[in-house]
């Protein structure tokens, strides 16, 4: 749930990652430079940081095609965030 939140995790490589695919998110795509070179400073290689965004791209337009057609959801509803 920590990292839902949006808490930091303790280790340094999935920080990097994670604060990228909260840019590309909150940014509708767009990343700061110095997220970007954070994350391959990490060790992510420029491969694995655009699998990473495409994913995020992937999972809006599932979310908003979703909603488009109102899919009805099989599971349980996720717990409130405190």
């Amino acid at each position: 749930m920590a990292l839902t939140r949006g808490a930091e995790h303790s280790y340094p490589r999935l920080n990097a990652l994670l604060a990228l695919v909260r840019q590309i998110a909150d940014n509708r795509g767009y990343v700061d430079e110095s997220v970007w070179s954070a994350a391959l400073d990490a060790g992510w290689t420029t491969e694995e940081i655009l699998d990473a965004y495409a994913e995020v791209v992937r999972t809006i337009l599932t979310n908003y095609f979703n909603h488009l057609v109102g899919t009805e959801l099989d599971l349980a509803p996720a717990p409130e965030l405190s």
